[in-house]
Formats: structure tokens, sequence, C-alpha cells
């Protein structure tokens, strides 16, 4: 126990509990002070003074601690809860002594035992290697080491949640198979990591995968190279990435990461996040269903079983098309194209027939790596992908009988006089510039192509 006061605390008749509710009260026969700005060591029994080789101020018994997730609470005369220290069974955590806290930082394990440095709960200082004094927490960033040497697994890293519980923790050092590589400027500037095959754990919740925001730093890699790195893990918008890369080496060696089978639908959206990272294939034939990024931003989105419907065109509004809305959500992934590039030239991809990607056509045996941004998750291709055109233009308009009447519209918003060559007449400031053409050069261009066209569609 820890008295933070400048009084001592006489804790005489106080009771110590475990969540079994096994208690202790505690009998000293008189006064039992916790220094002012002290310490006072509780143990269990003369056994546990003598093999833990710890000495104690104060023996209990009747308390059977757990090796699992287990707690000690204090009360005191009045019942009232005054400390509580918790652990769980150090499954998830770095402690090589097999038992650790809930650690807000791993990297702030000493490896000194079960830890209470930078822990969920409040209540303690340090670990179990200096008891009865306070514990240095500061984070302890490791040596890089050699290839093959230990490293975290990135299926710790992810963890079963959204978010990874290492978010913010400097210095990890992870090593596993590139399966998708995106290093170029153009491109991500990093790639994509995942465990080998024979160090994948069994936990169906915790993805294997990981984005390796290098940004230029270390070697260039390749898919299948074994690749070990260290950094910072960081939630990026909620994609978790390893990024501020301080070593990096390319081990020159092949290993194997099997891509994860997915087939749509889902049962939520939220099992994405067992696979973010990883290399994923689809056997299943999907179906362009939105193609409205494809030109900005290189996205597509792809559907099972057709492209999909608006709701309230098909249902009633209310719970049918929120039913409707739901089964749409998991019927879909997000098709992007590798890059961070707006507007890419001289075309967007995915382009079909006639420099078309049309709503319906189809792709057979995507596979790639699963990514997450602007709120999407989204698969980066890894081979070829060649859509085949299921949704042929019409030669003519449909017979619907009656009489035929052609409707024309042209979208001239841009199609402005005010030609300021790059000066400030619209206004002082950037943002109050004048749209359209700039210069007299690029109206006649901009001229010369609406004329065109409407003169053709007669």
């Amino acid at each position: 126990m820890h008295n933070t006061t400048d009084s001592g605390i006489d804790i005489d008749d106080w009771t110590i509990q475990d969540n079994d509710f096994d208690f202790h009260v505690i009998a000293n026969g008189g006064p039992l002070l916790v220094p002012a700005g002290g310490y006072l060591v509780l143990g269990i029994n003369d056994d546990f003074a003598t093999n833990g080789g710890v000495n104690v101020d104060y023996q209990y018994s009747g308390i059977f601690l757990g090796n699992g997730s287990d707690e000690l609470v204090v009360l005191d005369v009045g019942g009232a809860e005054i400390d509580r220290v918790e652990w769980d069974n150090g499954a998830t955590f770095p402690d090589p002594n097999g038992a650790s806290m809930s650690l807000i930082n791993p990297a702030l394990d000493n490896n000194a035992g079960a830890n209470w440095c930078e822990s969920v709960t409040p209540f303690g200082s340090g670990d179990r290697g200096t008891p009865g004094s306070e514990n240095s927490c500061v984070a302890v960033i490791p040596p890089f080491g050699e290839c093959g040497d230990e490293a975290v697994f990135i299926s710790l890293v992810q963890g079963p949640g959204l978010s990874s519980p290492w978010n913010g923790t400097p210095g990890v050092i992870l090593e596993g198979v590139v399966v998708g590589d995106f290093q170029e400027s153009d491109e991500l500037g990093g790639f994509f990591l995942q465990e080998e095959d024979s160090d994948a754990d069994a936990d169906p919740q915790t993805s294997e995968g990981i984005f390796v925001f290098d940004n230029g730093f270390g070697p260039d890699v390749d898919v299948g190279d074994v690749v070990r790195v260290q950094g910072t893990v960081q939630e990026f918008f909620d994609l978790t990435e390893l990024t501020n890369i301080v070593n990096m080496e390319d081990c020159d060696v092949t290993d194997t990461a099997t891509a994860s089978v997915i087939n749509l639908p889902r049962s939520s959206v939220d099992d994405w996040e067992s696979t973010e990272g990883m290399a994923i294939s689809f056997p299943q034939m999907l179906y362009a269903t939105d193609n409205f990024n494809q030109a900005r931003r290189g996205e597509v989105n792809l559907a099972v079983g057709g492209p999909l419907n608006n709701p309230t065109n098909v249902v009633a509004p209310g719970a049918p098309a929120n039913e409707l809305q739901a089964l749409n959500d998991v019927s879909r992934i997000q098709l992007d194209d590798g890059s961070r590039v707006e507007n890419p030239l001289p075309l967007p991809p995915y382009l079909g027939a006639g420099n078309t990607l049309r709503i319906g056509d189809s792709v057979s045996a995507l596979s790639g790596v699963l990514g997450y941004s602007f709120g999407a998750y989204e698969v980066h291709p890894t081979a070829d992908v060649t859509f085949v055109r299921e949704n042929e233009r019409p030669a003519g308009p449909p017979d619907v009988g009656g009489s035929l009447v052609t409707v024309a519209g042209f979208n001239v918003l841009n199609y402005f006089t005010t030609l300021d060559d790059s000066g400030p007449i619209c206004g002082p400031s950037a943002d109050q510039g004048c749209r359209g053409a700039d210069n007299a050069f690029e109206f006649d261009q901009q001229k010369a192509k609406l004329v065109s066209a409407l003169t053709t569609l007669d």
C-alpha cells in the first residue's frame, strides 16, 4: 500500500478482500501505520515471504488469488473502498513472467513482473519487482536486434477490438511477410505486413496484418519478403498502422502468409476489422454498384449478387428500408487503386470497353489487401483487375409507346467570361478568385469543347 498523504494512516481493523469475496480483517494487535508518503507491504503468509524473497510488513491469510483475472480490495473500518489492484492473465501483454496488469501503454512494461506502470487501475505504481518502494515507469525502447530475434506478434498489436490496445506505443518491433507493396510516392507510401503462417494465432477476432507507413524510409521491399521493422503504433483515422519508422531491414528470405477468403455478405460491418491489413481474396463474382469516385480517387464500390438497390426504390420507408440498407452495408466492399493521388491521369483505373465502367459490370477472383480510409474498408488489389461488361448500353431509346419527347440539359456551371489572368479581380484572396477559364486561351478551349458537345448532341 502507498500512502500519498502527509500523515501516517493506521490500517488496523481494515479489511482485505478479493473478487471471490474471501476476506481477512487486519488484526495487528495494535496500530499498523502506513507512513506518510511511504509504503507498507502486505503478504499472504510465511511461504510468500520465504519463497518470494520479500520482506512483508504484515502477513494475512484466508484469501485465494487466482492465476487468471483477479483483484484485491482494501476496505476501511466503515467498509468504504480505499484501494484496489486488478490484473489479468497476461496473455495479451509483453510480460515474460506470464502475468501482467492491464496496461494503458504496453511499452511501459519493464519486464519485472505483474505491472502497475500506466495501468488502467490508478491505484498502483511500479510492479512486484521492488515492493516497498516506487518503481521506474519509464518507457523502454527495445534494441532493434536482427532478423529472427524476438518481435511483437502483429495480432497482439491489432487486438480483438476496432482499435489497437498499443495505440501510441513507440519502439514496437514487428517481423512478417509483405503481402502488399505500395511504397511509391504516388501510391500509399508504405506496405502491408502480415504475420507468417507459423506465427499466426488462433483467435479469429485478431488481425494478423498491419499497414507500415515507411514514407520512403528503409529498403524497397517486394511481396513475399520477410521484413523486420520498428516504429510507433498509431490509429491513423481508424487504420492501425506502424509509423515513424526508426529501423527497417529486408531479411533476404521469403515466407508464406495465406490470404483470408472472404464471402459476402458479412455478418456485420465490424467483421472486416479482423482482417484489416491482411491479404484477402473473394471467391464470389462481384459487381460494380457505385463508381461516383472512380475518376477522382480511383474508388469503385463492389457488391455480391448484382448492383445494390436504393432501399426506398424497392421497399417501403421505415423498417423494411432500414433492413435492406443494413443488408446493403454488409454486401459491399470498396475497391481502391493503392494510391493517394486524386484525379489520376491520363485515365482513371478500372475502365473497360469504350473507356467506361458501367454499373453492373463484373469482376471475378478479386485479391488484394484490406485497408481503411475515409470511413470505409477498402481493398487495394495485388493482381490485375479486369471487369467484364455485363450491362451493355442500349442502341437507342426504349420503346415505351406514346410520343417521343427529347429533354436536353447541359452543365455550364464553370463557363465564365471573367478572365483574371491569375490576378485578384474577383476578390482579395484566393478563395474569392474567379471561376472558369483563367485566360483567353483557356476560355477559347472551353468554348470550343462546349460548342462541339452541344452541336454533336443536336
